[in-house]
């Protein structure tokens, strides 16, 4: 079973429309048909229930799409371990970035600047989710990791803070507090809450700020995968706390509130291990000043 068509399945069952599923996808909707077709045929079950009107997933669709969910995640994870040791012997830097508006907004802008400096250092990046970078640095996969980060990292790690950005609630728009421009973090407390997991066995940052306000929230559901985050919220009705860098992410129906307290906020930084002497992280670093920060 092609791994694509998997992923063009989960598109789907996120929207639920093939006709928005194709346009996201960037394929004909005759096309995408003829996949998920394809897919059910081999896994010998009916994935979607369609009519004139609409579509819906089926028992078995619903199974098909978690399991999916993981295979999809591995695969990536794989492709970029591979990614990252056929690099290692020819390149003077291995950068990870973490995926979406990290990336588009920091990532890329400091890899310019850092050629701009440095022309002849080959450099080599790969993309992942959080906890996967964390993983590929700690293998020493790759030599420094830009990410969205907090303390709680660890004493083997440095890390040289890129920006500090706020955090927001982010949920669908028919959520009963979308219309809001702003919310108090006691009304916020009191709803169900979709956080994306840390690599570390330490109080989540976010649940570490509510506490300083002597707050707990009512509700907490963990992502595995920051892909699953818009079937979650559609699942849940909950609400995320993340960056606007959640831009890069197709949210036509979602909507960013702002959240009335100062200190809920997230670094964007740079991060390696202490043992790593490679100097061309400290040259990375000093290219900090030198990119322009995204206006959101």
């Amino acid at each position: 079973m092609d791994v694509s068509h998997m992923r063009e399945v989960l598109v789907l069952a996120e929207h639920l429309n093939f006709t928005t599923a194709a346009s996201e996808l960037y394929i004909s909707q005759s096309t995408l048909t003829r996949h998920v077709g394809a897919v059910e045929e081999a896994l010998g079950v009916k994935l979607f229930r369609r009519s004139n009107r609409t579509v819906e997933l089926t028992r078995c669709g619903a199974v098909a799409v978690k399991g999916f969910e993981k295979i999809v995640g591995s695969y990536d994870t794989l492709l970029a371990d591979v990614a990252a040791i056929d690099e290692d012997d020819e390149s003077d830097l291995r950068l990870g970035m973490v995926y979406y508006g990290t990336t588009a907004y920091y990532g890329y802008p400091l890899l310019e600047a850092f050629s701009k400096r440095h022309p002849d250092v080959r450099v080599s990046t790969i993309t992942a989710q959080t906890t996967q970078i964390y993983k590929h640095l700690h293998k020493g996969a790759i030599d420094v990791a830009l990410t969205i980060t907090t303390d709680d990292y660890g004493d083997d790690v440095i890390r040289n803070t890129v920006a500090t950005i706020p955090l927001y609630a982010f949920m669908q728009t028919d959520h009963p507090l979308a219309k809001r421009t702003s919310i108090d973090l006691d009304d916020l407390a009191k709803q169900k809450l979709v956080l994306n997991n840390i690599p570390v066995n330490r109080p989540h940052h976010i649940l570490t700020l509510f506490a300083r306000h002597g707050l707990t929230p009512r509700d907490v559901v963990y992502l595995d995968h920051i892909d699953t985050l818009l079937p979650t919220l559609a699942k849940t009705g909950g609400i995320f706390i993340g960056s606007m860098l959640l831009t890069a992410i197709p949210q036509q129906h979602h909507e960013f509130v702002e959240i009335n307290a100062d200190d809920f906020t997230i670094d964007v930084a740079l991060v390696h291990l202490r043992e790593n002497e490679n100097p061309n992280i400290a040259r990375l670093v000093e290219c900090i000043p030198d990119i322009r920060k995204p206006v959101m």
